[in-house]
Formats: structure tokens, sequence, C-alpha cells
């Protein structure tokens, strides 16, 4: 047959064939491929649009224009450009291709008329069937009706035959609303390809406080937790199974929010230079799901997305197997065991919204078994100033940044007998939405004089952990990591701040 099948038989559609078995009765071998019209024939299918438009753009920038009829056809179409990258995990392909080739094989797209439209992915090195593949749409030019509709707009032409870049250009997915940047700009002269890179999946934890971890009838894990084990050697790869159980209310969340999201995966960079440490966070947006036991459905309507990152040594009570879950207890607001009036103990804390974070140190005691009816946690159980001040200096806290998208706002502080939001020496941060995908750029001094702020050194090993408040949450309704390991120049650091 007339037929390059060099590699094996390749695709073909049925105008290409004399005839087809669909069924296999009889024993029948199903398809086609042997059974070709002549030369001429394929010519008149071809001639009458009897074709599939073949697009295809490679890693190594090499970009094909074919189509199938007899069989696939790579090169014979008009000039496409096209180019591809790969950024903080994320590729991002763009196609520039004549809407009115007039060659043979391609086909024109024309104002008023529908299209079909699919496409492929070979990733992790994958060919032949090993792909995913979409789905059949429906393709047009300015048709809101489209699934897949063209928008008529002023582009700038992508390179022809680019090459792959690493770290280049913004991350362009899918049209979604939009935030204006804020903050400063941050990481000028920043070369983000040196940067260390992590994927790490957060998750929505609903109720778990500490004292929960620890309780078994509450958590399978207490046994390993208390002989030492550290939270991410069992849940490392499956905090989105986590978060479904909490954000559907089928495990310890007592106000389910309908249709939030359990996880967010997020891409994590660090680098450093001689005096600062830069870390860089991406992630998808999503649409608003209003919350329903919150007037307007949204608990904070100034940020739609906060970002959190805490540090701390081995010293604070189990940062290093639990990262920042030692500061979050059952009698925290919003949580289970929160008390109703927390003024009335009088105490040297800010209860005006409620009892906030706090770590061990800064308490007589903490009760994490409730045995024999005992109220978890130990919100009121405080030391006195001159002990509380005395663990501070002892480095006894957890240093805590935050960034607020509604104006590119930092908060600099620690959590000891309560969350802090002020005290440290300061950072500056940038914030922005980009089609979708939400950037959060952060350089921090690496050391820090000020008390609740801790100094970043080569050779050790510091805990580290994060928390994002999407779609206007606030409290305990986040998403937030697991505990890790930062370090310099550190391959064995789960997260790696790399060396410009």
């Amino acid at each position: 047959l007339a037929l390059d099948v060099s590699k094996g038989v390749t695709k073909y559609i049925a105008a290409s064939r004399t005839e087809i078995e669909e069924k296999g009765r009889r024993g029948k071998a199903l398809g086609g491929w042997d059974k070709l019209k002549d030369a001429a024939a394929i010519e008149a299918e071809l001639a009458n649009g009897q074709f599939m438009d073949l697009l295809r753009w490679n890693a190594d920038g090499k970009v094909e224009n074919g189509y199938i009829l007899d069989q696939r056809h790579m090169t014979g179409g008009a000039p496409v450009e096209a180019q591809g990258w790969l950024e903080a995990g994320i590729w991002t392909v763009e196609m520039k291709r004549p809407l009115r080739p007039g060659t043979a094989g391609d086909l024109d797209l024309e104002p008023g008329k529908v299209y079909n439209f699919g496409f492929a992915i070979h990733d992790d090195y994958t060919n032949a069937r090993f792909h995913h593949v979409s789905l059949g749409y429906k393709l047009a030019l300015d048709n809101a009706d489209a699934e897949v509709n063209a928008v008529q707009a002023s582009v700038s032409a992508p390179a022809a035959g680019a090459a792959p870049v690493a770290a280049a250009a913004p991350v362009a997915v899918a049209a979604a609303p939009s935030a204006a940047a804020a903050g400063k700009a941050v990481d000028t002269g920043v070369d983000w390809s040196k940067a260390g890179e992590r994927l790490i999946t957060l998750f929505y934890p609903g109720q778990t406080s500490m004292e929960w971890t620890l309780v078994g009838k509450y958590h399978g894990g207490a046994r390993p937790f208390q002989a030492g084990d550290r939270c991410s050697t069992c849940h490392d790869k499956e905090t989105a199974n986590m978060g479904k159980k909490m954000v559907t209310g089928e495990k310890a969340e007592t106000t389910p929010i309908p249709g939030k999201r359990p996880g967010i995966p997020v891409t994590v960079q660090a680098t450093h230079d001689a005096d600062n440490l830069y870390l860089r966070f991406q992630w998808e947006g999503t649409e608003h799901v209003p919350v329903p036991f919150v007037d307007g459905g949204k608990m904070d309507p100034a940020n739609q997305v906060k970002l959190a990152v805490m540090f701390a040594t081995d010293e604070v009570k189990y940062a290093n197997q639990a990262g920042c879950w030692g500061t979050c207890h059952e009698d925290l607001r919003t949580m289970p065991g929160h008390p109703e009036d927390p003024a009335a103990a009088g105490l040297a804390l800010d209860v005006s919204k409620g009892v906030t974070k706090y770590i061990a140190a800064s308490r007589t005691e903490i009760e994490e078994k409730g045995r024999r009816g005992k109220a978890l946690g130990g919100w009121d159980k405080l030391k006195d100033a001159a002990a509380i001040e005395a663990e501070l200096a002892n480095g006894q806290f957890m240093d805590l940044l935050r960034v607020n998208s509604s104006d590119g706002s930092t908060e600099d502080g620690f959590v000891l007998a309560e969350r802090m939001m002020k005290g440290g020496q300061g950072f500056d941060a940038s914030i922005a939405n980009d089609a979708g995908y939400w950037s959060v750029t952060i350089k921090r001094k690496l050391t820090s004089d000020q008390p609740g702020d801790l100094s970043i050194e080569p050779g050790k090993v510091y805990n580290f952990g994060f928390a994002i408040h999407d779609d206007y949450t606030n409290a305990r309704f986040h998403h937030v990591s697991l505990g890790y390991k930062l370090a310099l120049d550190n391959d064995t650091a789960e997260v790696n701040a790399s060396a410009q």
C-alpha cells in the first residue's frame, strides 16, 4: 500500500478507506487500515475537506503542521509560529496560525462557522498512544456559544521556532478574574532558574488542632507521631485526599462550605543572595464560592488572598514534626473548644477577636489527651509576663510573615503567647493575579536583631510552613501546608534556597 508504515500504521479517517469494520461480528477484525482507496480518490477527498488539520509543538522548539487523511502527515501545511516554556512547574505553549492558510490539509477558519477542536499532550517523555487527550469541543471566532471562543484581540506574535526556556515569561492560562498587582517589585535581578523548587499541595485542615492529632480516637497517626514521626513522613503525598475529608464535612469540620476546594497545589521557589532570602509562591486561583453562614458570602471582603509563612527552630515544641501545627489548638477562636467569653479571664492577651495562636512555651500546661472530660488546650494557663519575655529571648517563637492582596501590605510578627502581627524588622513583597494564577514573591533579610525574627544562617536547617487564605476567607478557613525543612544551599532540605 502507498503508506509510510516504517513505524507502524498511523492515524487515518474513514474517508480514506473503502470500508472499515466497526462491529467485529463473526470474528472480523476491527478497523480498515488495509482497505485504502486509490491515490486519485485520496486526492479528491483532500480537496473536498476530508481531513483533520494537525499542528504539533515539540519541547525542542520544532513546530509541525500536517493533517490526517490516509495516514498522519506531519508536513505540508503553511508555516506556524509557536513557543513554549516551563516556569515554576507550569508549562505554557503559545501558537500563532493564519486564519486562512490556503494550503491543502490546512483548515480555513471563518467568522460565523463552528469547527471541531481537540488537543493532546505527550508529557513526561512519552510517545504514540501514551498521551493525555481531550474530548471533542467546538471552536469558533467571536461566538459566545462555542465551547472554545476565539475572541478578537491585539496580540504580539511569538518568535518563530522559539526554543523552550526556563523562568522566562509569566504563566498564561485560560482567562479568569484578575486582580491588580500590589506591593513592591522585590525580585529585580533575581534569576529564578537558579532557585530551588518544590511542589507542595496545601489542604483544608478543618478543625484538626494540635491536640486532635495527639488523640488516637481522632487521628490514626497519633502513636507514630508520639514516637517521633513527622507529619510529612506519612502525609506528604496524600494532602489533597485529607483535605477532601475535611472540606466536605466528613471529618473534623462542623461548618463545611459547599463547593470549597480541598487542596491547592503550590509551586514554591527559594533562593538567596548575600543579604536576602527570596521566596516565590505560585498557584491557580478559584472561582468565588460564597460562604453560606457569612453575610455577603465573604469573610474578608477586602482581601481575596492572604499568604502567611512561618519559620521556627527545632527548639519550639512540635515544630520539627508538625511545622506550624504546634500553634493551632482546640481552644482557639472558631475551634470546637473556644471559650465564649475569653475577656472574663482577665489575662494579658488581646482577645477582642477571640483566642489566637500560641505555642506550648507560653503556657504552664496544655491538656493534650482530654481524659476524664478535661477540655483540650491551655489558652488560659498563661505564664507571667517575665516568663514570656524570657521564652522570646530564648528563641521560643514562630516567626510569622503575611502578605495581603488588597494593597500588597505586609505584616511581620511572631507567635508565642498569642499571634502578634507586628514587631519584626519588616520585609518586602509583591502579590499579583495574572490570568487566573496567583504569584506572591517575598524578599526578607537573612538576619535580624528584632525579637520574634529568626535569623537564617548557612549550615542550619529550619522548620518552614505556609498557609493561603483564598477566596476572601479568614481564621481557620484556610489551606495549609505540612511542616517542611528549609535551608540555604542544602540539597537534602525539602525547600532548598539555592544561591544566586
